[in-house]
């Protein structure tokens, strides 16, 4: 489940109002898919140290019932904790490798490099294609 649902929810429907949702849905099929990044905590109990500028980040699906976790240092761009997986219901399936790598590479992606970074960071999924949207001020 996605961590700020009805935040990504009035994204969508102003996606939705501009045609941007649309025009992408048009060129590469059906919506299928949700995935939300936000800042996070690492869980209680996991080894897992943060040094000077690391930053901890959350992903979360519509699809998957537990969020995956991962450590970055964005200044240098740099991944600097294994991923962990935190159930949001009692059984959740864990997402798996494909969905883990995808959300690691779309944080990656839109990091710029210089320290900075936004959240949370939007990603719309069809069966061929990925669409990320991060708001700025």
């Amino acid at each position: 489940m996605l961590i700020e649902e009805d935040k990504f929810k009035r994204i969508e429907r102003s996606l939705r109002e501009k045609g941007t949702i649309q025009k992408f849905e048009d060129e590469n099929g059906h919506i299928r898919g949700r995935m939300m990044i936000t800042l996070g905590e690492v869980p209680d109990g996991l080894n897992i140290s943060m040094n000077n500028g690391d930053v901890a980040f959350i992903g979360s699906f519509d699809f998957y019932d537990a969020q995956v976790g991962v450590v970055i240092n964005p200044s240098a761009k740099q991944i600097s904790s294994e991923t962990w997986i935190n159930p949001q219901v009692l059984d959740a399936e864990p997402p798996t490798e494909e969905w883990i790598n995808y959300f690691v590479k779309t944080l990656m992606d839109s990091l710029p490099g210089d320290g900075s970074y936004s959240t949370p960071i939007y990603s719309f999924t069809t069966d061929t294609s990925e669409m990320t949207v991060i708001p700025t001020l």
